[in-house]
This record gives structure tokens, C-alpha cells and sequence, in this order.
């Protein structure tokens, strides 16, 4: 992240000190012909949801055009390095228009302007063939427990917990939060650009159509749709279900029919095609609040369900939905913290977890 702060030669050696062997800061040394050109600091944030790129460069070596090569080197190895998916973030001043240049040049587009500087994030490339995206729904305006996806756990959104869990998947690397185009879920989008995630605004009532018009502007071919209440999700499910859905290409698949999870981590996949479908026959409302119910209620669609084998409580709730089930969950991940990337099984592991079902526990 950009420091418009003077940085005394102490405090850089003492943060250069503690970082070198952090598992949250990534440094690398640009040499030509054996002689120290620059530096690429990678710094993520404590949920690995992002990555904020800084570059320096000696200013015996600036001008050469060593820069944008140094950037796009230290981008491949970073990717080595770090096996997760994850964002990469710049901050450059606007006036800066040859350090804008070069992160364009690899990649970055303009994410959005603040004052007098521009925020740059790194572009994911999507695989042609596959064009699979993981579209989750939300919205502030729940009746029975509103802003509950901007409610906190440890200092965190759930929305935002929710997102670091899922972006590690290794089977999709483009991620979309699908919310009401109205007033009343300015602030959530207020707070999903703040995470530097990708946004789409539709319909509130018509969450088909929302999901419909989404995965159209993104040029999807295959959708997984997660509802963001469910913040204990974990990537592990997520790709174990896109893997199956790979290999047999149906129109729909999930973890639900029956289900082997507990509510709060359901898996579902539909084909664009399907979901077209869907979108212009549907015309019965709950079909259109929810997305699946068209494809589920119609047999000529080929569906398939995958197990989960590890679980001893597939009935019970992990959602959120309640005051209670937000409590319920805050007490699992409590348990856990600071890790943020604990699946199921690990959950299936907590002593006496039965316990957490109970009044006045």
C-alpha cells in the first residue's frame, strides 16, 4: 500500500527485519548481471483476500524500461511462491503516469480513484473453455436478521470472511457479489469495494434474473451459486463439487439432493444454458426468488448430486438466518482464530459441537 509518510532508515530496517520471514509479506530483489536493481514488496492482508504490490527501483536503473519486466518476473514467481488465488492490489498517485504504465502493461486495470490516487487491481484470467464463475447473492435487506452479511466476527464482515474462504478455490478464479441495484444495499456495495471484489447490481425480488444478467455480462459458461450467508463455507467442498461437475458436464449439480452438509454449506453449479432457461420460463415467483427451483421441478434437466462423506450432523444449521444462528456460528469460528481457512472436517473434530444446538449455550 502506498506510504505518503517519510519513512526513517530505523523503521524500514525494523519492518524489513520483522517481514522476512512473515508468512503475510512477500519481498523480491531484481538483479542485473549479479547488481541489485529494485525491490517488490507483496504484502497480503490477514485474510489472504488481497495483495498490495509496491515496487522500487534504484535510481541508477530507473528509465530503462526494467520496471514493467522486474513487475511481470516477480508476478510469476509470486504465484509460485503464494499456491493461492488472491487479488492484487496497487495504489499509485495519479500524477505517477509511468508507475500507472507499467502495472497496466501487466495486467492491472484501474479498480477505482480516490482523491489523488488511483487503485489498480491485477486482471484474472479466466479459462476459456471452462468460463466457470462463483456468483454469491447478497443482499443488506433480510427480514429476519437485516445486515447480517455486514455483521461481524472477530473484526470481520461475514461477507468478507466468507470471500477469503472461497477465493483459495483452485477450480475457479473469477468471483462475483450479485446485490439489489437500490439505496438500501449502497453501504454493502460500499464495503464489497472496499475488498476490491467484483460487483453486480440487479433485481432484489428477481434473484434468477440477477444471476441471469450477471453470468451474461461475464460471459460465463458454467455458474456456482453460493448464497452469503453461509460463512464457514470452505474452497475444499467448492472445488471437490466443480471437479464432479467437470468430469459428467450435467445441467445442475449439488451437495442438497440429499443433502450429506449441513445447511451453510451447500454447493450448487448450473449450466449458463440451463440458467438461460431458466430466466425466460420461469414464471411462478418463488421460482424467480429462487434460482434452482425451475431446474429442480423439471425432469428433462440432468442433475446430479455429490456426497460429502464426513459428516455426523448433516441436519443441522450453519447458515445464518437468526440472531441465534449468528452466534452459533461466531462460536465455531472463534474456536479457530486466528486461522481463517478451517473446513468441515476440522469442525466435525470440536468436542461436544452438539452442544452449540442447545438454549442458552
Amino acid at each position: 500500500m502506498l506510504s505518503q509518510n517519510y519513512i526513517y532508515y530505523r523503521d524500514h530496517k525494523n519492518w524489513l527485519k520483522k517481514n522476512l520471514n512473515s508468512k503475510t509479506c512477500f519481498i523480491y530483489i531484481g538483479l542485473k548481471k549479479k547488481t541489485k536493481i529494485g525491490v517488490i514488496i507483496y504484502k497480503t492482508n490477514n485474510l489472504f483476500l488481497n495483495a498490495d504490490v509496491s515496487i522500487t527501483i534504484h535510481e541508477n536503473f530507473r528509465n530503462k524500461g526494467l520496471s514493467a519486466r522486474f513487475l511481470k518476473k516477480s508476478i510469476d514467481k509470486f504465484k509460485k511462491d503464494y499456491i493461492f488465488n488472491i487479488n492484487l492490489i496497487a495504489v499509485i498517485k495519479n500524477k505517477n503516469i509511468k508507475s500507472l504504465r507499467i502495472f497496466k502493461k501487466n495486467g492491472f486495470n484501474t479498480y477505482s480513484k480516490k482523491k489523488d490516487l488511483v487503485y489498480l487491481k491485477k486482471v484474472q484470467k479466466i479459462n476459456k473453455e471452462k468460463k466457470i464463475g462463483l456468483i454469491i447473492q447478497a443482499r443488506q435487506t433480510s427480514k429476519r436478521l437485516p445486515n447480517k452479511v455486514l455483521k461481524k466476527i472477530k473484526g470481520h464482515s461475514i461477507i468478507e470472511i466468507l470471500l477469503s474462504r472461497l477465493i483459495r478455490s483452485k477450480e475457479i478464479n473469477l468471483l462475483i457479489v450479485a446485490i439489489p441495484d437500490n439505496k438500501k444495499n449502497d453501504k454493502l456495495y460500499r464495503h464489497l469495494k472496499n475488498l476490491y471484489v467484483e460487483i453486480y447490481r440487479g433485481s432484489e425480488q428477481n434473484v434468477l434474473k440477477r444471476y441471469y444478467e450477471t453470468a451474461k455480462f461475464y460471459n460465463l459458461k458454467s455458474i456456482v451459486r453460493i448464497t452469503s450467508d453461509c460463512p464457514l463455507l470452505n474452497y475444499k467442498i467448492l472445488d471437490r463439487g466443480i471437479k464432479l461437475y467437470n468430469k459428467y458436464r450435467p445441467a445442475y449439480l449439488s451437495n442438497t439432493l440429499p443433502r450429506s452438509t449441513p445447511r451453510g454449506f451447500s454447493i450448487e453449479i448450473i449450466n449458463f444454458k440451463a440458467l438461460e432457461e431458466s430466466y425466460f420460463k420461469a414464471n411462478k415467483n418463488y421460482q424467480k426468488e429462487h434460482v434452482n427451483y425451475y431446474i429442480i421441478e423439471n425432469s428433462n434437466f440432468k442433475k446430479i448430486n455429490f456426497l460429502y462423506k464426513n459428516s455426523m450432523f448433516s441436519k443441522k444449521n450453519f447458515s445464518v438466518d437468526t440472531k441465534t444462528d449468528y452466534n452459533r456460528v461466531s462460536k465455531v469460528f472463534n474456536k479457530f482464530y486466528p486461522n481463517f481457512h478451517f473446513d468441515l472436517n476440522d469442525i466435525n473434530k470440536i468436542k461436544n459441537i452438539s452442544k452449540l444446538w442447545k438454549k442458552n449455550y
